[in-house]
């Protein structure tokens, strides 16, 4: 089996990156920087709980809340303003 087949997807993207053989479209830099964060947070919780990639959709579903619990979660005050809302 070839050593290039135990490294992350992650170290694929480095390399074609660094070499040159691919290069991003201009001004989408931070949209694929967080979309391979969110890709390594998922692949190093699969790893850290053990699961496959199906088990792993299976607890995230499980484990899932709504909005109301997240927004309690977050200590959301209703009564704050929000300077984003007023400045739009």
């Amino acid at each position: 089996m070839l050593d290039t087949q135990h490294r992350d997807a992650i170290d694929s993207a480095h390399f074609w990156l660094n070499e040159g053989i691919v290069k991003l479209p201009i001004g989408m830099a931070q949209r694929y920087q967080d979309m391979a964060k969110r890709g390594q947070y998922f692949s190093r919780l699969a790893q850290r709980l053990n699961l496959t990639p199906a088990e792993l959709d299976a607890h995230l579903i499980e484990n899932a809340i709504g909005d109301d619990d997240h927004q309690a979660l977050l200590g959301y005050d209703p009564t704050q303003l929000s300077l984003f809302a007023e400045a739009a």
